[in-house]
């Protein structure tokens, strides 16, 4: 098995190459597999939440985000203790020219060539940008959700990691930083909303992921206008916000191919109830070929009435765990109104009719109607 520090031995970098210019004379640059956010001097200061020389950090050389080793090395790694990660970080940081002491070390799965740049202006004229990378769909979580792994014990690096690195050309006082962070924060898990990103660790919509990191950099004076706070009702921080949000968007969609478009999909809903296309296929025996079955899922994927059905059947099951709703209550409701609705007109048999009446949870009953609808629809391709 290889080892991490024969594959770093062996790997070339390469040159430094431009990637785009942030605002306070900030450049992006990538290098191998990292992605570096340069300051032109010591003037700044910075906030993180990364795993190398996260915290506060007074006149930061560069932020640096890595994308990992991946194969069988980075499984490897996988539950080392942090001090192993360190030391890779430092050893790669290092390697591409950069002073340690002064760089702050990120780390993800994603491919830093799928960071998304968006450069803004706040009302009050106050420069703001902001680069993210990132997915949701490997390592998505709720705030709250089960643990996964003790991190005394060792660290974990998992896929689906969002990081974000903000740059605001402004003097921000030390809480006006820890606003930022937070604010920033806030901006991505409403943007996880809107997409109806799933948890993977629960049937709630995800906040994040468990490996998130966030970094916001400002000047540290003289130069610059001073900021006691950046709250969401002020002109930066609802810029922050808006930036966040359209280089979130980006970068899902280069990535993973995550839009608004792409997850207006029933069966995409229906995941987040824990129900997927083996067990929907499992429901019936299909009296259909396969690729009739297969043409029926592609019709249903794009058919935004069966879209609207299961997102407000799963906005039930929502209202249940949270104890708004009596889950009997949401049950009959699902059965008369949504499966009801989304059966009529077409025929079951004696057996369907009583497994649909007999169904126990949300969950299990739209599994079932959604099969008798691919069913259905693959019947009438067939005749």
């Amino acid at each position: 098995m290889l080892d991490w520090r024969e594959v770093l031995a062996v790997e070339e970098p390469g040159e430094r190459r431009w990637f785009g210019d942030m605002c306070a004379g900030v450049t992006l640059h990538r290098q191998g597999r990292s992605l570096i956010a340069l300051m032109p001097d010591g003037g700044f200061r910075c906030l993180s939440t990364g795993f190398f020389n996260g915290g506060y950090t007074d006149s930061p050389q560069a932020v640096v985000n890595t994308t990992s080793l991946g194969g069988d090395v980075e499984w490897e790694m996988m539950g080392l203790p942090r001090e192993v990660h360190d030391e890779c970080t430092a050893m790669c940081i290092a390697k591409i020219g950069l002073d340690t002491s002064r760089t702050v070390g990120l780390g993800t799965a994603a491919n830093m060539d799928n960071a998304y740049l968006v450069n803004g202006e706040a009302d009050d004229g106050t420069p703001v940008s902001v680069v993210m990378t990132g997915g949701v769909r490997g390592n998505g979580g709720r705030a709250g959700d089960p643990a996964g792994f003790d991190e005394i014990e060792r660290y974990y690096h998992r896929e689906g990691t969002i990081v974000t690195i903000a740059v605001i050309d402004a003097v921000l006082s030390d809480s006006a930083l820890l606003d930022a962070v937070s604010l920033a924060t806030q901006a991505k898990s409403c943007i996880l909303q809107e997409l109806m990103a799933r948890s993977l660790y629960s049937r709630g919509y995800a906040t994040g992921s468990g490996t998130d990191q966030v970094v916001v950099v400002c000047r540290s004076g003289p130069s610059g206008t001073p900021v006691g706070s950046v709250r969401m009702d002020s002109d930066i921080g609802r810029e922050l916000c808006l930036c966040v949000r359209r280089a979130l968007l980006g970068t899902f969609d280069l990535q993973s191919g995550m839009t608004a478009e792409t997850q207006c999909d029933p069966f995409v809903t229906l995941s987040r109830l824990g129900v997927d296309m083996p067990r929907i296929r499992d429901e019936i025996r299909f009296g259909a070929t396969m690729s009739s079955l297969l043409e029926a899922e592609g019709i249903l994927r794009r058919d935004s009435r069966l879209t609207a059905m299961t997102l407000l059947a799963a906005h039930l099951d929502d209202e249940v765990r949270n104890g708004c709703i009596p889950a009997g209550d949401a049950l009959s409701f699902v059965k008369d109104r949504i499966g009801g609705a989304l059966l009529a007109g077409i025929r079951t048999d004696p057996v369907l009719d009583l497994r649909l009446e007999r169904t126990e949870d949300i969950a299990h009953h739209m599994s079932l109607v959604t099969a008798i609808l691919i069913q259905h629809t693959a019947r009438g391709l067939m005749a």
